[in-house]
């Protein structure tokens, strides 16, 4: 029997590993082990959790001292602007035209 042009294969011939692709692949898993036991200790916060307190808005504290204002509680409806006006100065629902 004559093959032309070609050795006989006897079995698969494999690709060699690029040694470029395996230090990527290291570098890879020992960042992920890392961020994974600084979470088991504590040390690194998972992301997008909530945040402990809710945080309320500008708009919140608006309306609620409209409420207090129409209802006749000055006192509730003056703490709430207040509130606002520390939570966000440069609002330009504070500014006079």
């Amino acid at each position: 029997m004559y093959l032309q042009g070609k050795d006989p294969t006897f079995r698969t011939t494999r690709k060699k590993a690029n040694p470029y692709k395996v230090m990527v692949l290291l570098v890879l898993i020992v960042f992920f082990f890392t961020i994974l036991s600084g979470i088991a200790k504590g040390e690194v916060q998972p992301l997008f959790m909530p945040t402990p307190t809710a945080t309320r808005t500008t708009h919140s504290f608006l309306v609620e001292g409209e409420t207090h204002f129409a209802a006749g509680n000055l006192d509730e409806a003056i703490e709430a602007y207040q509130k606002a006006i520390e939570l966000d100065p440069s609002d330009q629902c504070f500014t006079r035209n």
